[in-house]
């Protein structure tokens, strides 16, 4: 009986542990929709408001080096017009393949700029710094369903005058990916 068992177990190790180092020694491409975007505080306790974020991030693993990304979205800046702040941000992921998962931990620079609306010429664009989260599920062999967490920074500064706007805070993303 203790030798069936032991066998089982190390069956079930075998085939968890082939679909990691498959999953690791691909290459895959992936895309992402930003969900939503949430203004962090300024320090004077005002805050600004999303009405929604759109635009794409694209990330491609390859083994041994990671996972390289590209972000280019816009956050609609609510009761504003059309004004926006405007992302572009590449970012270096490390995935941890799990048996069950694959969590991934990750850092980004970019730029920010207000684009549109009444004020976009009266702001210097600004450094765009991160750090991110991602989890990757798979849905089948080579596919796999992936959520981000971002934490952003990003500080337009007002021309002219030593005021910035707070345009850091969170970005979450859902999209898929696919392995060959």
């Amino acid at each position: 009986m203790k030798l069936i068992v032991l066998a089982v177990q190390l069956a079930v190790l075998c085939a968890f542990s082939t679909t990691t180092l498959l999953a690791a020694d691909s290459i895959s491409i992936g895309a992402q929709i930003p969900l939503s975007y949430s203004f962090d505080s300024a320090t004077d306790g005002g805050a600004l408001q999303s009405s929604g974020a759109s635009g794409l991030l694209v990330n491609m693993t390859l083994p041994a080096i990671g996972t390289l990304g590209f972000e280019s979205y816009d956050v609609a800046l609510a009761n504003n017009g059309d004004a926006k702040l405007s992302l572009l941000i590449i970012d270096y992921i490390y995935i941890f393949p799990l048996p069950f998962i694959d969590l991934g931990v990750g850092v980004g620079a970019g730029t920010a700029n207000i684009k549109g609306g009444t004020y976009a010429t009266e702001y210097q664009g600004a450094t765009a710094a991160q750090w991110l989260l991602q989890l990757g599920v798979p849905l089948l062999p080579g596919v796999s369903l992936d959520y981000s967490y971002h934490s952003v920074t990003a500080r337009p500064k007002y021309t002219g005058k030593d005021v910035y706007l707070e345009g850091s805070g969170t970005m979450s993303s859902l999209g898929i990916s696919f392995g060959f």
